[in-house]
């Protein structure tokens, strides 16, 4: 694929231009299928559903969501080593531990994605909704940001 030579100057702008484009691909798939969900409600087909059922599509939500956390794993990883490439070319240093956080830090300060797609499964769910202009980091199930973080953290070290 062609990638235009940088300009002096602009490889702030053209990096965060990037940052933004995967920030806005890889936590979807990741908080539709962990947001709020509680394996159990979702998995079970109501009342009658029987144990086996239940464990069936209890493994399928683990396949899908490992799924989810490689691919998104796998998206940071090809923003990762684009950056080094791109870097190395122009004969800048590149940190790459140092990229991931800046990576993640832009993640979280970027709410919009994260708070829409939290919303949606929150609504599917009917528990209540995270308020997008008052939403911090924070307030996104613990189990669902240390899922994003350890991608990001598989991405920097190449354990995808």
């Amino acid at each position: 694929m062609y990638r235009p030579p940088m300009r002096t100057g602009h490889s702030v702008t053209m990096s965060g231009m990037r940052i933004r484009h995967v920030i806005a691909l890889v936590p979807a798939a990741l908080l539709l299928l962990t947001g709020c969900s509680d394996s159990e409600e979702t998995s079970a087909s109501g009342p009658s559903a029987t144990t086996s059922v239940q464990g069936t599509a209890a493994q399928d939500d683990s396949a899908a969501l490992d799924a989810a956390v490689k691919e998104m794993c796998s998206q940071v990883t090809a923003f990762l080593d684009s950056s080094e490439a791109q870097a190395k070319g122009t004969g800048e240093s590149f940190d790459r531990a140092a990229q991931g956080q800046a990576f993640l830090d832009q993640l979280k300060a970027n709410s919009a994605v994260w708070v829409a797609s939290y919303n949606m499964q929150a609504e599917a769910v009917g528990a209540p909704p995270l308020d997008p202009s008052t939403a911090t980091w924070e307030d996104m199930p613990e189990a669902s940001r240390a899922m994003i973080e350890d991608s990001v953290d598989g991405a920097v070290s190449g354990t995808c």
